[in-house]
């Protein structure tokens, strides 16, 4: 991890990248306020859409069953039903834009019921949140997409919107604006530079959110939490390596199914000695609890 950082300094905090940090402060029904305050100036929605925000499925999306650092998703419904997806990609991801657009036709094909019909279907929203320059030719760090003919400069059809915000292309200087301090909230670590942003846009959430991450950040359970991520990518990278090396496709089998072994075993050692419940490490690790237990 790179500015997720391998060993916290005093000044610092953890990052609000970290997955399981992300989804405290973003998808716990408690903090939905927080949540909101990052989607208001992202979108263009009335203000009554947020007079009622529930939190859908705030779970880690896993593209594979060994993927347990997937792509983390709050998914959340307001007001009049629209709903919306935020996501946070760390690594790019292979053919980006037709997993959008997938995921997005699943939001809307999830809307239909026996009975239901079209115009049952409310508008799907997604908000994706890159540490990596997906458009390199384009300076903007903020795109929006909708289905748009680009000669009639028609808008066909307001059901669908994607949003992109990357954290690479965030300009260094402060514009005054708050999607421009919530998307520097995402590239901090460090606690004094929390605290300023929160103080020079004190109308936004982001005071809350530092809160929450100087109380992360000084849990002993979160440390070795992350600690147990490190470890488990660390094993990734070895597996990867010795499965490589090895000539043979039965040793290239072995080596992952080793090293995808010891990373879990690993992990579950660390997650017990932090006090993590067992149904936790269960889900974080894929390893049954009679397993668990006898580590």
């Amino acid at each position: 991890m790179s500015d997720i950082a391998t060993k916290r300094e005093s000044d610092s905090l953890l990052s609000p990248k970290i997955d399981f940090v992300f989804k405290i402060i973003f998808g716990d029904p408690k903090n939905v306020g927080i949540l909101t305050g990052l989607l208001e100036p992202v979108l263009s929605l009335p203000a009554e859409e947020y007079e009622e925000v529930i939190i859908v499925d705030p779970h880690l999306l896993r593209e594979r069953e060994d993927d347990k650092l997937g792509v983390l998703d709050v998914k959340v419904k307001t007001k009049s039903r629209i709903t919306i997806d935020v996501e946070l990609q760390m690594q790019p991801k292979s053919d980006f834009a037709k997993r959008a657009s997938f995921y997005q036709a699943k939001m809307i094909t999830e809307q239909m019921s026996k009975g239901s019909d079209y115009s049952d279907i409310q508008k799907v929203v997604s908000i994706i949140i890159t540490d990596y320059k997906l458009f390199p030719d384009n300076g903007n760090y903020h795109s929006r997409f909708t289905m748009y003919d680009p000669d009639t400069k028609r808008e066909f059809s307001e059901v669908q919107e994607i949003h992109i915000l990357e954290l690479p292309k965030l300009p260094e200087k402060d514009d005054g604006t708050e999607l421009w301090a919530w998307t520097k909230f995402f590239t901090l670590i460090d606690k004094k530079e929390f605290e300023m942003l929160a103080e020079t846009h004190p109308k936004t959430k982001i005071k809350q959110a530092v809160a929450i991450l100087e109380e992360l950040s000084e849990d002993q359970r979160a440390r070795m939490l992350l600690e147990s991520r490190q470890i488990y990518e660390v094993d990734k990278r070895m597996e990867r390596d010795f499965a490589r090396r090895e000539g043979r496709a039965e040793g290239k089998a072995e080596g992952r199914a080793e090293g995808k072994a010891e990373a879990e075993k690993a992990i579950a050692r660390k997650a017990l000695a932090a006090g993590i419940p067992l149904e936790t490490i269960h889900g974080l690790t894929g390893l049954d609890i009679e397993t668990i237990k006898s580590l």
